[in-house]
């Protein structure tokens, strides 16, 4: 790219949600610590939902010990089983929600900490942008467009932003084959800091696969504008299956009959000499008499001169 350092899926992803501001690596480093800590405060509201859950886990459990504990004090001993098999669900059901707890809270940690470095990277990226404007402007329009939950995406950028997410979700699955589960959390991780291009994306899904799951794209029969973008982001794919073959075209034949009606009359035929072709047609003549030139005709223009001076000394 252009003003970033990489050329990276959250890159382009940011590119096309926020514009072409989004290459500098100022406002790169601003969208990481926004989304950051949209996603810490998402993580904070989930961390305080399993807290609500298992001190409501927890007040259940004394209520039901309190219910048994006062079935006896009131002798009825009929009660008591329901009662016991509530206090038995409820126990049950406490440890799987403080392990619940101690997941969500654990991740909370991991999202603070990252929030953490972002903070510091944001900080350097902006320390190092502070006499260039450009990257300030790009920074303000960029934040802009970050507030404005309205803002409409083109087709093109749906259509950028789910082929990443296809290609995305291909290389966990080929993580996944090859590592383990344990590869999911990894490549959900780290994978969008990767250059697209490096060989992990290279092959993973034809033009054909991604126009067909493309959710909103336009009727397009040989997939001229996922291949347009995919060549765009620099990101090569698998080759299609070829249908089958086409039939050579055949060959024109010649028509067995002539075009048109036969002639009739004889044709004309060029001849070097011009007495015998006008004897040959007087004979081919039926019962015709041969015609005789006159005596004033003549073929050559010089014999024609000479002739008519030798009348006219004659005449003379």
């Amino acid at each position: 790219m252009k003003y970033s350092k990489a050329n990276t899926v959250h890159t382009q992803q940011f590119i096309a949600q926020y514009g072409k501001a989004a290459r500098y690596p100022l406002c790169l480093a601003a969208l990481g610590l926004w989304r950051l800590d949209a996603e810490l405060s998402e993580q904070t509201k989930k961390v305080a939902q399993a807290w609500e859950l298992v001190n409501s886990v927890k007040q259940q459990r004394k209520e039901a010990i309190w219910l048994i504990d006062q079935l006896y004090k009131e002798q009825k001993q009929k009660e008591v089983p329901q009662a016991s098999a509530i206090l038995r669900n409820v126990d049950k059901l406490l440890p799987e929600v403080q392990k619940c707890f101690q997941a969500t809270a654990k991740l909370w940690l991991h999202y603070d900490e990252w929030r953490e470095l972002a903070a510091v990277q944001f900080e350097r990226e902006r320390v190092a942008a502070k006499g260039d404007t450009k990257a300030r402007k790009a920074l303000q329009r960029v934040r802009k467009r970050w507030n404005d939950k309205k803002a409409f995406l083109g087709d093109s950028d749906r259509r950028t932003l789910e082929i990443l997410k296809m290609l995305r979700d291909e290389a966990i699955k080929a993580a996944m084959a090859k590592d383990g589960a344990n590869a999911i959390y990894l490549e959900s991780a780290r994978g969008g800091s990767r250059p697209l291009s490096d060989k992990a994306w290279q092959g993973l899904l034809t033009a054909r696969e991604i126009q067909s799951r493309l959710a909103d794209a336009p009727v397009d029969r040989h997939a001229k504008e996922v291949r347009r973008l995919t060549r765009k982001l620099g990101i090569r794919l698998a080759k299609d299956q070829r249908g089958r073959k086409r039939k050579p075209y055949p060959r024109k034949q010649k028509p067995n009959r002539p075009r048109g009606r036969p002639r009739t009359k004889a044709e004309l035929v060029f001849k070097g000499d011009i007495a015998q072709a006008f004897d040959e047609l007087v004979r081919e003549s039926r019962g015709r008499a041969p015609r005789r030139p006159s005596k004033d005709q003549f073929w050559d223009s010089s014999e024609a001169r000479r002739t008519a001076a030798r009348n006219r000394s004659a005449n003379l």
